[in-house]
């Protein structure tokens, strides 16, 4: 279906970090806890987050990914890419519509029900992401599983599991918008857990198999739930709302991590009446749908990660739409989301489109992302792309200064 994550229960390998999901037949063996946690290492001159957001005309540029890496990376990227805007006209950039939550008069509070009023517009943001080589080589070591190690400070956990005969549904609350909180309460005549096969964990959750809120499903135990896999993700730098490293680890298989890039909350006001939609899916989730690339373990999709929160807290459950590595090394590496026809505020559907100036896109624009690495004359194409109907000044010359700046963003 248009607008959502395609669930299917085929076990589907995931290209680029190597992660096949788990036949049923195979022993499960609960995994151990994390050991997590993150430790940067220190950049000199490193990128803040005050400095994030910049403007070339109305073109917008977000930069919040840059945070931790040097500021010079961040400087070579908006250079980069502000050449290229600066050739368009400064009004041409794509418009959004803002809206604002606004108090029911009665009924259920946010995010049980929600109603809005547009406040206005403003422009699309583009976000600019560096290459995952970059964050790699800025990262204490090329190995990521070691981001998991030392004392646990923030960090986001999934368990996905297939729940037995005689598992029982935790009272626990689904993975709701960030910021937001429900008691888990709301919950205890219908808990959704087992019908959704995966339970994210609030920072004070234990996720050992043998405590709460994971003992009901009695994983590991005779007609229990068998694990599917764990994903743990935490912040590649502290104070950085974008970039991650995540980690799947499954029954009898080795650790395996990745760089990821979370571009949206994963979760909004709930849709219906229940907890579960007829898909299997959480009614708070935003749908999201990417025929470019959705990796799998099971039914379950790898873009959607739980976010990193302070363990000790009662904070979350969260989850975030994260893209993977292989956006980065995409021909060209420019995306944009787009709001599904279904969408409504505080509950978009979200669809993931790749920029190919020979085919259209007439859903309204939620979001541009534009990786660092991209080549000047997709760069470009996917400008004109964003304007249609406008000239570039000067292209010739604009693409050999393109070329140039493009160097200085790689040798960063």
């Amino acid at each position: 279906m248009r607008g959502s994550v395609t669930v299917t229960l085929r076990c589907t390998a995931l290209c680029l970090i190597g992660v096949t999901a788990c036949s049923k037949d195979q022993p499960q063996t609960p995994l151990p806890p994390p050991s997590s946690v993150a430790h940067s290492p220190q950049v000199e001159n490193p990128f803040q987050i005050a400095e994030a957001e910049v403007y070339v005309g109305s073109w917008r540029i977000d930069r919040s990914a840059y945070v931790g890496l040097s500021a010079s990376s961040a400087e070579a990227a908006t250079a980069y890419l502000r050449a290229a805007l600066s050739a368009l006209p400064k009004d041409a950039a794509p418009k959004r519509d803002v809206y604002q939550r606004v108090d029911l008069d009665a009924g259920p509070v946010y995010p049980m029900d929600v109603a809005w009023k547009r406040i206005g517009s403003e422009s699309v943001p583009i976000l600019l992401l560096p290459a995952a080589h970059q964050i790699r080589s800025t990262l204490s070591s090329p190995d990521l599983n070691l981001a998991f190690s030392g004392a646990p400070q923030v960090l986001g956990r999934t368990v996905l599991f297939q729940p037995g005969k005689s598992s029982e549904a935790p009272v626990h609350v689904p993975a709701l918008p960030r910021g937001s909180a429900i008691s888990a309460g709301v919950f205890k005549h219908q808990p959704p857990h087992l019908k959704l096969g995966k339970l994210v964990l609030k920072g004070r959750d234990a996720d050992a198999p043998d405590r709460e809120p994971l003992a009901p499903l009695r994983i590991g135990e005779k007609r229990g739930a068998s694990l599917v896999a764990m994903l743990r993700t935490v912040p590649a730098f502290p104070q950085n709302p974008i970039l991650r490293i995540a980690q799947i680890e499954m029954p009898n298989q080795p650790q395996r991590a990745w760089v990821s890039y979370a571009i949206l909350d994963a979760n909004g006001a709930r849709r219906g009446t229940t907890s579960v939609l007829p898909s299997g899916e959480s009614s708070f989730a935003k749908p999201f749908h990417s025929e470019i690339h959705d990796p799998h373990v099971g039914r379950h999709s790898l873009l959607r990660l739980p976010t990193p929160i302070r363990l000790g807290t009662n904070e979350g459950p969260y989850e975030e739409i994260a893209l993977d590595e292989w956006f980065c090394t995409a021909k060209p590496a420019m995306f944009v989301v787009t709001l599904d026809p279904s969408s409504t505020p505080f509950r978009e559907s979200f669809n993931l489109r790749h920029i190919e100036p020979d085919v259209p896109i007439d859903e309204p624009i939620w979001m541009v992302i534009v990786f660092s690495n991209i080549e000047p004359t997709d760069l470009i194409e996917g400008l004109r792309f964003l304007a249609p109907g406008s000239e570039l000044k000067n292209e010739d010359s604009l693409l050999v200064q393109l070329q140039q700046l493009h160097k200085q963003v790689l040798t960063q």
